[in-house]
């Protein structure tokens, strides 16, 4: 089983780079085709057939290189383009990056989105606080952008698969899953799949909706709900 964690550690710290702003590591590893490679072997760990895997992992980079024209930085402004036209510029953004916004619209109830100070974000770094893992100070932007749960998720689960003889590594996780990842990871992605200006964006929620309905996420429920001992 403690195998399996890590497999979900290393997966969803994939997506925290996915889904952050654009650096040029990630822009080289979706060209020199390491990204993809890395993401093929995660799917196949979560039980997908190799052929499901590798086909999504050479569709990523077929779409990178066509964005790319042959220059790692011509993707990676390519990237940085389609990033904030997709999420960062007010008033225009297709898509909201924060679990509050996401969930609850500007015109469904304001109380519900202030950034900082929504339940969400705030039941998040509650969460993180609770973990040891608390957001660092120097990071000015509220704690329930889709980036930083994958991140959570993820050091849950390398934490569970480090310590197989405990039992709250696992919850913390089964927690964090049902309160937050659940309620909106795969409504983001579709809706990121939808509207992306992205070719390379585009596969890459379609990669993240293979990971958020992968077989092997079932034996990692599993495991998360066993009683204590």
């Amino acid at each position: 089983m403690e195998d399996l964690f890590f497999t979900l550690a290393d997966t969803y710290q994939l997506g925290a780079i996915a889904w952050r702003f654009p650096v040029v590591e990630l822009a080289r590893g979706l060209l020199d085709g390491s990204f993809g490679a890395d993401l093929s072997a995660c799917l196949q760990e979560l039980d997908y057939p190799r052929q499901s895997a590798e086909e999504i992992s050479a569709e990523l980079g077929t779409a990178a290189a066509v964005e790319a024209e042959g220059s790692v930085q011509t993707l990676y402004d390519a990237l940085r383009t389609a990033y904030t036209v997709l999420f960062l510029v007010p008033k225009k953004e297709k898509v909201y990056l924060y679990e509050s916004l996401f969930r609850y619209p500007k015109n469904a109830d304001p109380k519900n989105y202030s950034m900082f100070v929504s339940p969400c974000a705030l039941h998040c770094e509650q969460l993180y606080r609770e973990a040891g893992l608390a957001v660092k100070k120097n990071v000015r932007e509220p704690a329930d952008h889709f980036a930083t749960e994958l991140e959570f998720y993820s050091c849950l689960n390398r934490m569970a698969g480090a310590n197989p003889e405990e039992t709250e590594w696992p919850r913390r996780a089964e927690t964090f899953r049902k309160t937050h990842l659940d309620k909106w990871q795969k409504a983001f992605l579709a809706e990121v799949e939808e509207k992306s200006p992205s070719e390379t964006y585009r596969i890459l929620a379609k990669a993240g909706g293979m990971i958020a309905n992968a077989p092997g996420l079932q034996r990692s429920c599993q495991a998360e709900s066993l009683p204590e001992q």
